[in-house]
């Protein structure tokens, strides 16, 4: 799989496994309080490490198949674009 930095918009680093992504959507935070690990084989892995001194929401890191928002870096149809 390839693992990419996303634009500024995408918010954090991503690796694609066939149709599925796993994306560490950290918001951008310059203080990069989530960290993630990405699995070498071809089962989508992520694995999530992250210290909050606070409640504020810093991102939401996930495994994905198909559209978020105007984003889907692998060529999967299943769940198709809704405008």
């Amino acid at each position: 799989g390839l693992v990419a930095l996303t634009p500024a918009a995408l918010a954090g680093p991503y690796k694609i496994f066939g149709n599925h992504y796993a994306w560490v959507n950290n918001f951008n935070d310059p203080n990069n309080i989530i960290q993630g690990t990405f699995g070498t084989g071809s089962t989508p892995e992520l694995t999530v490490t992250f210290n909050f001194a606070d409640y504020n929401l810093y991102g939401y890191p996930a495994i994905v198949r198909g559209w978020h928002y105007d984003w889907n870096p692998t060529s999967d149809t299943l769940f198709p674009r809704q405008i």
